[in-house]
């Protein structure tokens, strides 16, 4: 056991809450940073505090075990990345080479996204993620590709949030085809890619226990879900680390890309972290027997998972006078992604976050957030700004300006 001197307030970009700034510690904890859930934005197995840090550069088991002015750390000295002094971007890149990952680089690089879940969620009266899921329409798609070409925003990734399949039961997640109303998803990412966007499609690594995959290989089961609360996810299983997970992948991706998409936005990975890590490898995996043309992401910047993704999602913030502490949760995502994956490519999310009736000035506030933040990643339209005003519509066409500027300089 190694002891360590700290004062009364340390940083574990691991221990993560959804939709809070939770990475500040000041009450005592103990535990395997393998074992917490990932929730939305868990980064490295990493305890830092003002003049000192102390890392994992392995996934081998071990324990923290803090109280204010203590750290006593369980783990194999060869596997332990120590600093003494400040800690700043030199230190962060450091202990990032000794863990020995590496970024891979995203194929459509720093082009701009635009998302539809933020337009569902306003389809929906702002009722929360189960109705947004019940919004996503064919008419919906073709009504944003063309405010997007009216407005003349640059062409980018294109992406077709949760709500194109259905959830539970026969042909529910596990089984992955498409709702009726979907139509061919083939011919749906012929629309995109006519409109000069590069499609892309949500997937998560659940399994509803009664889609006919799950009958049929039931150990495809993994973990349930355990959101608390009434989470609609409790409904749900994880897939299981295993062979039959392995092939299931395969063929899922394979016929995602055989449909047209080039873009994948892997979501809810929110489980254990050891094992959210494997399904993180399956997918990878999977996905380069498939095309080393298609793009994932994902929200977990952890480096010890985002090494097998091509980008990663700063993840959701409800931005909403109901929600004072947004700020903190937008700058402190931000850090811990650009912190804990140094190397790759942000997805900087929706602009405006996941709330349809967001103020014209918060709106606003967030775009210029995200104005400051492009060093790191590209912008995401996900609710369209003309729905809030027209002077949110120029910032977003100022945004993605800025973000063409850097694409041209890169």
């Amino acid at each position: 056991m190694t002891v360590f001197t700290t004062p009364d307030r340390v940083v574990t970009p691991w221990f993560n809450l959804w939709n809070a700034d939770a990475y500040v510690r000041t009450e005592p904890f103990a535990g395997d940073p393998w074992d917490v859930a990932t929730s939305s934005t868990s980064g490295a197995p990493v305890v830092w505090w003002e003049g000192g840090f102390v890392g994992l550069t392995t996934t081998a088991p071990a324990t923290f075990r803090w109280e204010p002015g203590r750290l006593e750390v369980e783990a194999d000295a060869d596997a332990l990345f120590v600093h003494e002094g400040p800690v700043d971007e030199d230190v962060w890149l450091a202990y990032y080479a000794r863990t020995g990952c590496t970024a891979p680089v995203a194929p459509y690089e720093r082009m701009p996204e635009y998302c539809t879940w933020g337009d569902q969620i306003w389809a929906g009266g702002d009722k929360g993620g189960d109705a947004a899921s019940e919004q996503l329409s064919l008419e919906l798609i073709d009504e944003r590709l063309a405010m997007i070409t009216e407005a003349g925003w640059p062409t980018g990734r294109y992406t077709v949030d949760e709500g194109w399949c259905p959830r539970l039961g026969s042909g529910g997640f596990g089984d992955w085809r498409a709702k009726p109303k979907m139509g061919s998803m083939s011919a749906l990412a012929e629309r995109i890619s006519a409109a000069g966007h590069i499609p892309g499609l949500w997937l998560s690594p659940l399994i509803h226990h009664e889609c006919d995959r799950a009958k049929a290989q039931p150990e495809l089961l993994g973990q349930r879900v355990a959101m608390g609360g009434e989470c609609s996810w409790n409904h749900f299983h994880y897939l299981s680390v295993s062979a039959a997970t392995e092939t299931h992948a395969r063929e899922l991706l394979a016929r995602v890309h055989d449909w047209g998409f080039r873009k994948l936005k892997l979501d809810i990975f929110y489980g254990r972290k050891r094992d959210m890590m494997e399904l993180c490898r399956i997918f990878a995996e999977a996905a380069a027997t498939v095309s080393d043309q298609l793009e994932l992401e994902c929200h977990v910047p952890d480096p010890f998972c985002s090494r097998y993704f091509h980008v990663v999602r700063i993840n959701d913030v409800l931005i909403s006078p109901k929600f004072p502490g947004w700020r903190n949760v937008v700058n402190s995502h931000y850090s811990v992604c650009r912190d804990s994956s140094p190397h790759h490519l942000l997805n900087l999310d929706h602009i405006g976050g996941n709330i349809a009736s967001i103020p014209e000035d918060d709106f606003l506030e967030h775009t210029g957030m995200q104005m400051r933040q492009l060093e790191g990643g590209y912008p995401v339209v996900g609710m369209m700004p003309q729905r809030v005003s027209e002077v949110a519509t120029e910032a977003v066409g100022e945004l993605l300006h800025a973000n063409q500027c850097f694409c041209a300089t890169d």
